[in-house]
């Protein structure tokens, strides 16, 4: 709340807000997901008053608020637009050499997170100096997934019966997304993603206790937080699969190296 009024000015204490509830807590890492920065708690806030929100946002800031009507999300938009964003993620493995960025690129390329295309025509405030985009904002990465909880729970109000993870997700990002997989990161190179399947069974048992949770108990075990336990098992996942992946490059690379010698040997 404090961080909400001193950002946009917006002040959750007042009568016209009530707070509905809290989604689980999650996880801000950096380094593929070992070293934790802070625990994120988001909460729900339900606008009670049929007037737009006083916002005051700095002059200096570069923050713009968006409304974005319930209309344009699943399940009440029956086919929403889908893309992806692409990380660089040698920038962050090797952040100070340039040279290491572009071999660390060339062996692993790219990251690739699910997104949620919405309309850019929806901002309710902005600063001076913020500037205007005709492109259409994304909704990925840690604002996808707390989105997607906040669906879940709506999903489960209006259903008669439990929804495991999987619904969530293919609501948002079409009947190809098949798991909660769906809201975390690809990679550009294809064998990167297979070693990850390889090394990926702890995850998936996290997925399939988290399903089996809630078709059991008909409703989500609050005890344990599945959405940061299901990410901590990827990210082990994706570090293991790109050692091996580097060591198999660097490997196949030494391997050629040695057979152009021997063939440029022999050939004197």
């Amino acid at each position: 709340m404090r961080q909400t009024w001193e950002e946009i000015g917006l002040d959750l204490a007042d009568n016209e807000w009530a707070c509905v509830g809290q989604l689980d807590d999650r996880e801000i890492t950096t380094s593929l997901g070992k070293r934790l920065l802070m625990v994120l708690s988001p909460f729900v806030f339900l606008h009670l008053s049929p007037h737009p929100p006083h916002i005051d946002i700095q002059e200096d800031s570069q923050t713009t608020v968006h409304a974005i009507p319930i209309g344009i999300l699943p399940p009440f938009n029956k086919s929403p637009k889908t893309t992806f964003v692409e990380v660089d993620i040698a920038s962050r493995l090797a952040p100070r050499n340039s040279f290491a960025r572009v071999f660390v690129r060339s062996l692993i390329g790219n990251m690739k997170f699910g997104a949620v295309l919405l309309p850019s025509r929806t901002a309710i405030a902005e600063s001076a100096s913020s500037s205007t985009h005709a492109e259409d904002l994304k909704l990925w990465g840690l604002t996808l997934g707390m989105t997607l909880d906040l669906v879940q729970n709506m999903l489960e109000k209006m259903s008669a019966r439990p929804l495991a993870p999987t619904a969530a997700s293919v609501v948002f990002l079409g009947e190809g997304a098949a798991s909660m997989t769906s809201i975390f990161p690809r990679f550009s190179i294809p064998d990167v993603n297979l070693w990850i399947w390889v090394f990926g069974k702890r995850y998936r048992d996290v997925i399939r206790a988290w399903e089996a949770s809630m078709s059991h108990s008909g409703t989500n075990d609050r005890r344990i937080n599945w959405s940061g336990s299901a990410l901590n098992a990827f990210y082990g996942a994706v570090r293991r699969a790109l050692v091996v992946v580097i060591i198999l490059r660097a490997l196949g690379l030494l391997g050629a190296l040695a057979g152009l010698a021997w063939w440029l040997f022999r050939g004197h």
